[in-house]
């Protein structure tokens, strides 16, 4: 069982309803935490996908699975379809959702339980990422066994149903109680907190939760906020131009992977983004999850924290 890593959250049929279009127009695999699994194992081989879907998971995803000799043990398929949704875009790159097993699926629906993480976080595992929907008190349950076993919880809040609420920094400080590691992208805390603008006021609302935070610009870039200090990177474009919610499950959860394993500040930046290239090149799931990927993304990172392509910052 290769559980040093795991990653938790959602699959998901996406149907794509491009801006202008009223019917989809390409169906893609993906879902929160299956692209969140895929940030781990570029880097790491030893992790698991672990998550509530259908019966039918095996049908859609089985062959990728397959392909990239994925452990996939975690999985428990106790609903009758895996979930499906119509994915409306705007012109700014974000979407609506109309979920087409809404009785399988509530609103809000949270994704990580004790069910799902008693069995395989033990103290061999390292460092667990969720995608959450801020239900304080199932995720301050499922923090106490991760924590308790020696691990890390990290992850993408999934709260844009909180947007424009008054008390949103207060709601986000409890919930921050019971993750170490966090991330926001710009766009959601311009409509989440109040009098956000731009990233340098989004940084600021980071650094005040005192939690180490991946915080995702899209084209600008990201940065990695720890200790109150800021570690940027630049968009990195090699194999795609990273959308504007900033590829965001498959890149935290590659800068938290990095981060729980001692990287530099600097180089958790950098490897976040170019994770977030290597995404945003496949319209999708990353297709091929092998070392040759790995050493490709691996060569980038070096060569911009040397310098090569544009240097430290």
């Amino acid at each position: 069982m290769g559980n040093r890593y795991i990653g938790i959250g959602s699959a998901i049929v996406d149907n794509i309803v491009p801006f202008g279009a009223s019917e989809p127009v390409t169906k893609r695999l993906g879902g929160g935490g299956v692209y969140a699994f895929t940030g781990i194992r570029l880097w790491e081989y030893d992790c698991m996908l672990a998550l509530h879907t259908g019966k039918d998971f095996e049908d859609l995803y089985g062959e990728w699975l397959r392909a990239n000799g994925i452990d996939w043990s975690g999985v428990i398929q106790d609903r009758e379809h895996t979930r499906t949704v119509n994915l409306y875009y705007n012109e700014e790159g974000h979407y609506d959702n109309v979920d087409l097993y809404p009785e399988e699926y509530p609103k809000h629906w949270e994704n990580i339980s004790t069910v799902l993480l008693d069995p395989i976080v033990t103290g061999h595992t390292r460092g667990v990422y969720t995608i959450t929907v801020g239900d304080t008190r199932i995720l301050a349950d499922t923090y106490k066994i991760i924590n308790e076993r020696g691990a890390r919880l990290g992850g993408e809040f999934s709260i844009n149903y909180r947007f424009g609420e008054p008390d949103n920094l207060e709601f986000f400080r409890e919930n921050s109680e019971y993750m170490d590691f966090i991330s926001l992208n710009t766009y959601e805390c311009r409509h989440l907190f109040r009098g956000c603008r731009d990233a340098e006021d989004a940084s600021e609302v980071m650094k005040s939760l005192g939690k180490p935070c991946f915080l995702r610009e899209g084209r600008h870039g990201a940065r990695f906020i720890l200790d109150g200090k800021e570690y940027k990177s630049p968009l990195i474009s090699e194999f795609g131009d990273t959308d504007e919610t900033g590829c965001g499950n498959t890149s935290t959860s590659a800068a938290f992977w990095a981060w729980c394993e001692g990287k530099d500040p600097l180089e958790v930046s950098y490897i976040g983004a170019v994770t977030a290239s290597a995404n945003a090149g496949c319209e999708g799931l990353i297709k091929t999850l092998d070392q040759d990927l790995r050493d490709r993304c691996s060569h980038l990172v070096r060569e911009y924290l040397s310098g090569e392509r544009g240097g430290r910052r």
